[in-house]
């Protein structure tokens, strides 16, 4: 099966899920409902939706569906570019702030067979068609939307130190957002009390961000925190605040960032991405 069949494949089997599953079964996935459409930001699929009434003037019923199918396909493709020019990069920008130079070839990528896919097509007995279509924000449509700011870094190597315990050693890191009015953005930040970066663009590396994102945003309990994604030992800080005016900023602790900082190995943790936002 070709690379652009099997998106096809996961979006159509992802929507279905969607659709059938218990509300509780999908719960933990932080999805963002908005005016045209969703953002799964777990998963970072955005999808999107459009719709429109049949011609009242055609030469017969099935030219009439096959014409407001075309125009509620072009809807929900606009919707979804869209939604994905308004993306927050962080407090202060969207994607379509710094994409205007490359907005065409955002287009010509969400529309390839590489991009954007129909997952669900729904005609109504008031003679009005509902289509969805989703793209995962990932591959050759993260490098369009990420900024530069994100860099490929190469992998780090420590020098000689004493060796540490094992069992001490932190297989990522769970930062506990609940209740501070936390945004999801495709670049938060981890500050302490004095506002100095403990986590932010400079510490990821672009491979590891356009394949998983900076980091996975989830409502807790859920259990592939530990199964798939950090392993069996992250440290789990709670968050203090978000800063003003900056919602997509987090500030933990002094404490908790020296316990961040103590530890040389958890700059590789954050080059790969390994931290998971707990979030409302």
């Amino acid at each position: 099966m070709g690379n652009n069949k099997k998106v096809a494949l996961v979006l159509a089997i992802a929507f279905a899920t969607w659709l059938t599953l218990p509300a509780m079964a999908f719960a933990q996935n932080y999805i963002q409902v908005l005016k045209f459409g969703k953002i799964d930001w777990t998963n970072l699929i955005v999808e999107a939706v459009g719709e429109a009434c049949f011609p009242p003037v055609t030469d017969s019923e099935a030219q009439a569906r096959s014409v407001a199918k075309k125009a509620a396909v072009a809807a929900a493709r606009a919707n979804l570019l869209k939604l994905i020019k308004n993306i927050p990069v962080d407090s202060r920008s969207k994607v379509g702030d710094w994409t205007e130079a490359s907005e065409g070839k955002l287009k010509r990528l969400l529309w390839s067979d590489k991009g954007a896919e129909i997952v669900n097509i729904a005609f109504s007995d008031q003679k009005e068609v509902r289509v969805i279509v989703a793209v995962k924000l990932s591959a050759d449509l993260g490098e369009i939307l990420l900024p530069p700011s994100i860099r490929k870094i190469s992998p780090i190597v420590q020098p000689s130190s004493p060796p540490m315990k094992k069992n001490k050693e932190h297989t990522g890191l769970i930062l506990d957002c609940r209740g501070i009015g936390f945004r999801p953005c495709l670049i938060p930040r981890i500050v302490d009390e004095h506002g100095e970066e403990v986590f932010g663009p400079v510490y990821v590396s672009r491979e590891y961000v356009i394949r998983k994102g900076m980091v996975k945003y989830v409502k807790p309990p859920d259990s592939r925190i530990r199964k798939l994604w950090l392993g069996q030992r992250p440290l789990t800080l709670k968050a203090l605040r978000v800063l003003k005016d900056r919602p997509t900023v987090v500030m933990v602790t002094n404490a908790d960032a020296e316990k961040i900082r103590s530890d040389p190995r958890n700059v590789r943790l954050f080059q790969k991405c390994r931290v998971v936002f707990l979030v409302d």
